[in-house]
This record gives structure tokens, C-alpha cells and sequence, in this order.
């Protein structure tokens, strides 16, 4: 399993590219314009040319209510090199000028919190003027301080953000900030349930854990990435 940093800040977001799978209820009148279809850049859905397809694919949705689309934005092999940068330092800058912007800032004082500091403050150029209003905490979860107005901005694991009422989670950090804890398991040498344990660890592996497992905040690793 693996645990993305979370940021609390104001909301920041990017426009998603648009790639549909139907169930069709009849192919006959499912138009052949239909498919996987990528909107190129950000841009793209106000672009002309591509907002007959958008008005047909919302007109065959409101036409047929029951039928699934997957809305998803995508930075990865599909887009250019040259457009992933970009992108990725576009969301950094964004994530720069809030923490620039905030009054007060927390992090953990866990592996995250001296990430945070000790790494990623220098990485976006801003230690300097981090270390007024930047503090550690120690013990107490970095949600409850937000929570209480202590701090603008929290900075910690997202599965340890989700238990704290009062706050909003606007997401993970951008790739290009990501630091991520990596959770391993193991069976002592002087284990009395070996089997046990071994039985586990494979079901905490499985399909039928992966959903809670994300639910609570982390990212199952597949079991092929580990071998």
C-alpha cells in the first residue's frame, strides 16, 4: 500500500479531457461518431469544432439515463511530453502561490511533514519564506489544526487527513511534489501463526480488500509490482 500527501487548500482545478464508454441499449441508434473520444488540451471543450460531439453524447445520456460515461482526465502517454511538463509545472506553480498566499501552514511530524520542509519547500524555491509561518506538529493530527483555524493550510497523508470533520480535502499534490510512504508486511522468523499471517497479507493484496483499502485514503500496489 502506499500513502499520498494531501493539501488543504482552496479548491484548484484543471479541465479534464473527455473519453466515454457507453453501454448502448441499441447499437442501431448509437451514432458512429461515438467511441473513445480525447479532447486534445484543456481548451478543447470550448472549441467549436468539437462541441457537436459533446451535445451528442449529453443528448444520448438525458435519451438514455441508465447508460454509463466515464469522465476522465488524463497526463500520461496520451498527451505530448512537451504538454505533461507543462502541466505538471503549471500544478506546482499553483500549489506555490497558495502556500505563498497563506497566513499560517502545518505539517506532520511524521516522514510527510519533513518531506514538506525539509525537501519540497526548497524544491518550489520557497524555504526562506516558509519559515515564519510554517510550523511542525507534533502528535495531533494536522487536519484538527485547520479544523480549530490554527492554520490556513494543512499538509499530511490524506488517510490521515479523512477521520477529521471540519476541514476540506482538495486532493493529492501534483506528481511532480508527490512523496510517497510505502507500507510492507512481513512474517517474523519467530511467528507462532505463520499461515496466518501469510493469509493476511494476501488478502490485504487481493481485489476484494483494494476497494477499503482505497476508501481509507490509500493506494493499493498490484500485486506484480511487488514481485
Amino acid at each position: 500500500m502506499q500513502r499520498p500527501d494531501g493539501l488543504r487548500i482552496g479548491s484548484i482545478k484543471h479541465p479534464p479531457a473527455v473519453t466515454s464508454h457507453m453501454n448502448q441499449p441499441d447499437a442501431s441508434q448509437y451514432p458512429q461518431m461515438f467511441g473513445d473520444r480525447r479532447l486534445p488540451h484543456p481548451q478543447a471543450a470550448n472549441n467549436v469544432a468539437d462541441r457537436p460531439l459533446l451535445q451528442a453524447h449529453a443528448s444520448y445520456l438525458r435519451q438514455y439515463p441508465t447508460t454509463k460515461a466515464i469522465v476522465q482526465g488524463n497526463t500520461d502517454e496520451r498527451g505530448s511530453r512537451e504538454y505533461n511538463v507543462a502541466l505538471g509545472q503549471k500544478r506546482a506553480d499553483a500549489v506555490k502561490r497558495a502556500l505563498l498566499a497563506a497566513k499560517s501552514i502545518a505539517y506532520s511530524d511524521s516522514a510527510s511533514g519533513v518531506y514538506v520542509s525539509t525537501e519540497m519547500f526548497d524544491k518550489l524555491g520557497i524555504a526562506d519564506a516558509m519559515k515564519d509561518k510554517a510550523r511542525k506538529i507534533p502528535a495531533t493530527p494536522v487536519g484538527e489544526i485547520v479544523a480549530h483555524g490554527d492554520a490556513e493550510i494543512g499538509l499530511q497523508q490524506i488517510s490521515e487527513l479523512q477521520p477529521v470533520p471540519g476541514i476540506d480535502i482538495v486532493g493529492s499534490l501534483p506528481d511532480d511534489l508527490q512523496k510517497i510512504t510505502v507500507f510492507s508486511a512481513g512474517i517474523a522468523t519467530v511467528s507462532k501463526e505463520p499461515d496466518a499471517g501469510k493469509a493476511l497479507i494476501k488478502f490485504l493484496g487481493s481485489p476484494t480488500a483494494s476497494a477499503v483499502i482505497v476508501k481509507s485514503g490509500l493506494e493499493p500496489i498490484p500485486a506484480a509490482a511487488t514481485n
